[in-house]
């Protein structure tokens, strides 16, 4: 994690259309944090679109 900021401090000084600050993308404490608050809470499920059964029509 930065030592001048938090995960939260950053996301709050995002401006909307912008990337992520750097450190989102480099910082080793964020990743474990992405992980930890995200990836590693619940099963994710991801599957090709194709793969996806089409709804009946109304």
């Amino acid at each position: 994690m930065t030592a001048d900021a938090t995960t939260l401090d950053l996301l709050s000084r995002r401006k909307p259309g912008y990337a992520l600050e750097q450190a989102f993308y480099t910082d080793p404490g964020i990743f474990a944090e992405d992980l930890e608050q995200i990836w590693y809470r619940e099963w994710l499920f991801a599957t090709p679109l194709a793969a996806l059964p089409r709804p009946a029509a109304t």
